[in-house]
């Protein structure tokens, strides 16, 4: 019985941190790969935080992004422009900043035991450059989180967020190097 159980967690644990390719679309001129959003949750997180990169090629020009999920139990909205903070573990701070506009003033609703609990959840996306992401995959303490009414931040006891930065790194540049024509091989 604890072998089985020892197996299911170390199981569980694999398919926890095994980064995946959540899309990769091709059009005429333009490739987009996007990793699967993964958690950089602690269980007493009030604010919960997951992460994912991708990569946009349009006519061989390369951009990357680092996208956020936010869940929070209160309405939040982050402006385009807003910074992301990101305390690396040499102290030196890394500013993004959002490319697009986020607002969740509505929630999402649900009954727990006698209680009706609202989640607001938003997806800011965040320019990155290479050199970037190679310093946040060496380790990240903090990141603070701008909007509208006040800074979030979110500490980290394990680097969480550099790992998986640097595996879905490795798995979309991996991808990247395959070709996604549609009619190609047919």
């Amino acid at each position: 019985m604890k072998r089985i159980a020892l197996f299911l967690f170390a199981m569980v644990a694999m398919c926890a941190n095994a980064q995946e390719i959540n899309l990769d679309k091709s059009d005429e001129n333009t490739r987009l790969i996007m990793c699967a959003s993964e958690s950089m949750r602690s269980f007493s997180d009030k604010v919960i935080f997951e992460c994912a990169l991708s990569r946009t090629e349009i006519n061989k020009r390369v951009e990357w992004q680092l996208s956020l999920t936010i869940k929070q139990l209160y309405p939040i909205t982050i402006n385009k422009g807003s910074r992301l903070l990101i305390k690396m573990s040499d102290d030196s701070i890394i500013e993004l900043k959002t490319i697009n506009e986020q607002s969740d003033e509505i929630g999402n609703s649900k009954i727990v035991g006698s209680s009706v609990i609202s989640q607001y959840t938003i997806f800011p996306i965040y320019s990155i450059t290479e050199e970037q992401i190679a310093k946040i995959s060496q380790g990240v303490k903090k990141i603070r989180v701008e909007t509208s009414l006040e800074a979030i931040d979110k500490e980290f006891k394990n680097d969480k967020m550099g790992k998986i930065i640097e595996g879905q790194y490795k798995v979309i540049s991996e991808r990247a190097k395959t070709s996604n024509n549609f009619s190609e091989g047919f």
